[in-house]
């Protein structure tokens, strides 16, 4: 599945109907979303889980689009919570950039926790 942005762009996503975290279909909050903050192309939806709470966009962009479909304004420090940050390779450049960073993650932890950084 893809998105068709202007000037020809084209982003991969895959619809993404069910919660991530308890797998329960969510339900549509708002459609026809466009990121106004930092002008990431695509038109997107808003999903909330009514068992868990948890939200998210439908559809996601792939893996391999993130560096296409998130621009964050280097010179516009703050704070930044990644969720999914893997191997936290993301917040790693982010805090070198002068961002204060915190990660969270489903993966566990060599010692067998659920996976968190900050720094």
């Amino acid at each position: 599945m893809s998105i068709h942005v202007s000037s020809g762009e084209v982003i991969l996503v895959r619809d993404a109907p069910l919660c991530a975290l308890c797998s329960q279909e969510g339900a549509l909050l708002y459609s026809g979303l466009r990121d106004r903050l930092f002008s990431a192309p695509g038109v997107w939806s808003l999903m909330r889980c009514e068992v868990c709470d948890l939200c998210w966009l439908n559809p996601q962009p792939l893996p391999t689009e993130n560096g296409s479909v998130l621009w964050l304004r280097a010179k516009e420090r703050g704070r930044l919570l990644d969720v999914g940050c893997g191997n936290g390779q993301f917040l790693a450049r982010m805090r070198d950039l002068g961002w204060e960073v915190t990660g969270v993650d489903r993966t566990r932890r060599r010692s067998g926790s659920p996976g968190s950084t900050s720094g």
